[in-house]
């Protein structure tokens, strides 16, 4: 993958100039956002946006705007209310089929985990519980939790559209039955081409240039049905060729040709820059960045299409830092870009955010 492959996908991404300014428009244009770290999840969101805040993304779950479940490749992610119910018809299925020898080793056969969706439906039927409550009512049913059995047939339900996370009860999530949660959000479900002609733009509008590999990975589809929904999305595709092998681009929203080269960003852990692709050889990594797995799945800070480091903030009673652990080889950082990331930071969690020294 090239340096400009990089660049195109950060416009596609909402990473430069291209915001927004709605919640449900971001996770709508990415189609599903990986969220099973929940406060990294509402960053990766706000990092979209110059003018949200992290009240802003509660709010559009407390309104049911956007649902946090198990949609793609068993994770984790955001999806528009009203996409939910296709989405999982496409996937869910699928998923449960390829857990089971997961679900065996941690004890679980049919029997039991069917049990688990009676005790579900009777433990929700009354409203939200939070995981430590739904696992003592497996408990009193005698239904094993240990060894994450329980969260397991948690996601095998979630999985097959019986549940989904609700509203947060102070810091616990919660969880509710998905009929009920979304029982005023539009029913309707596309046929199955419509669907995953439906998926394939909006992973290619969002996350463009891709593979076809690319989609598969991020989709948990075989590649033999990803590369079907690029077929049934071929109008709105572009194809462009690279190295012998195939990238596609949405056609009706394509990126400028340039991008201003003075690119800082704090990303959470889990952002869609770095998780959504199979291959990520596209983001260049300095000698002196720790090992790849650190780099992508803990808050990253990307500078002129580069991985340069890490970074945490630490927030005390009295006072709100940011921690950067960059490669000594990267260079100095812009320390204006870095200022005005700060910034976005601070308005986005509601607390003023220095650098450490």
């Amino acid at each position: 993958m090239s340096h400009d492959t990089a660049f195109l996908r950060f416009q596609q991404q909402l990473l430069t100039g291209a915001r927004r300014n709605s919640v449900s428009d971001i996770v709508e244009w990415f189609g599903a956002i990986q969220a099973q770290d929940f406060g990294a999840a509402l960053w990766t969101i706000g990092q979209r946006s110059d003018s949200l805040t992290f009240a802003d993304v509660e709010r559009a779950i407390a309104d049911r705007q956007i649902v946090r479940t198990w949609p793609l490749r068993g994770t984790i992610h955001f999806v528009p209310a009203a996409d939910l119910r296709w989405m999982l018809a496409l996937t869910g299925a699928r998923q449960n089929e390829r857990s089971w020898s997961v679900l065996r080793g941690v004890g679980l056969d049919q029997t039991i985990v069917d049990r688990g969706r009676s005790i579900l439906e009777a433990a929700l039927r009354d409203g939200p519980r939070t995981r430590p409550e739904i696992y003592a009512a497996f408990q009193r049913s005698g239904l094993p939790t240990e060894k994450g059995a329980g969260l397991h047939v948690i996601g095998y339900w979630a999985q097959a559209g019986l549940i989904c996370f609700g509203a947060h009860r102070g810091k616990q999530p919660t969880f509710v039955l998905l009929d009920d949660w979304l029982a005023d959000t539009n029913h309707h479900t596309p046929d199955p081409d419509t669907a995953l002609r439906t998926l394939a733009a909006r992973y290619f509008q969002s996350r463009g240039p891709a593979t076809d590999r690319d989609l598969a990975w991020w989709s948990g589809l075989p590649l033999t049905v990803a590369r079907r929904a690029i077929r049934l999305a071929g109008d709105l595709l572009e194809e462009r060729r690279l190295n012998g092998g195939s990238l596609w681009l949405h056609l009706f929203n394509p990126p400028r040709k340039s991008v201003d080269g003075t690119l800082l960003r704090l990303l959470s852990p889990f952002d869609e820059i770095l998780v959504a692709y199979k291959d990520r050889s596209a983001y260049d990594r300095h000698p002196g960045v720790p090992d790849p797995a650190l780099t992508f799945f803990s808050p990253t800070v990307l500078a002129n299409g580069r991985l340069v480091g890490i970074w945490k903030k630490v927030v005390g009673s009295k006072s709100a830092q940011v921690h950067l652990a960059v490669s000594a080889d990267a260079g100095r950082l812009d320390a204006h870009l870095i200022e005005r990331e700060l910034g976005r930071l601070s308005h986005f969690w509601g607390r003023t955010f220095a650098l450490a020294p």
